[in-house]
């Protein structure tokens, strides 16, 4: 529900009705809270409760900041290892998203979905286990990040599509330093975008763009 945006950011989180509403008791919603607060979507305060997590621009930037140190390294490492027909798989889906960009708007979670196992699949790819459970275990930041804060409205100069394909491209020539600098320029260009966003004092858009 928080990464869905059904609970926004900074939304207090009370134990009964959400109780109530999921058809459950009391103790598994306040386990699930601490748990959530743990991964970074929920602080609590002291004498006032839990909230949803809010995004300031230096929480966008951290977020960015360890994508970008441990993305690159592995569409590096997983470059020679991933199945072609993956890469097919993911080659048409990538097309389908750029001949039809509405699907952002009509379709946001599926257009989010699309993004987000792209970059795992090179991410499982590196056959590291220690990097894996790293992206993993900070998955959901990520998703609040481009999900719930849904930064960047769909305009004519966002390239993250493009972007995707040049990152498809170095996997399918098993190209390992072109898969990584394609991987960090994808980062950096995507934290620009939400950086222009929070300066211009806007919030949250309607719909998100492609991790």
């Amino acid at each position: 529900m928080i990464l869905d945006g059904k609970i926004g950011m900074g939304e207090p989180l009370f134990e009964r009705p959400l109780a109530a509403q999921l058809g459950v008791s009391r103790t598994p919603i306040r386990e699930t809270i601490f748990m959530l607060e743990r991964e970074g979507l929920v602080r609590v305060i002291e004498g006032k409760g839990a909230f949803v997590a809010s995004l300031s621009v230096e929480d966008i930037i951290e977020i960015y900041n360890v994508r970008e140190g441990l993305e690159p390294v592995a569409a590096r490492l997983g470059c020679p290892n991933i199945p072609v027909a993956e890469l097919d798989h993911f080659e048409k889906e990538l097309h389908r998203l750029d001949a039809r960009p509405q699907l952002r708007f009509e379709e946001p979670q599926e257009w989010m979905r699309i993004g987000r196992d792209f970059h795992m699949m090179f991410v499982r790819a590196s056959h590291n286990k220690r990097l894996i459970q790293t992206i993993a275990s900070f998955q959901d930041q990520v998703d609040l990040a481009r999900g719930l804060g849904r930064l960047v409205a769909l305009t004519g100069n966002d390239t993250a599509i493009t972007e995707h394909l040049e990152i498809l491209r170095a996997l399918q020539a098993r190209d390992p330093a072109g898969a990584e600098a394609a991987v960090r320029k994808h980062l950096r260009n995507g934290l620009q975008h939400r950086l222009v966003r929070f300066a211009r004092g806007r919030g949250p858009a309607d719909n998100p763009a492609p991790p």
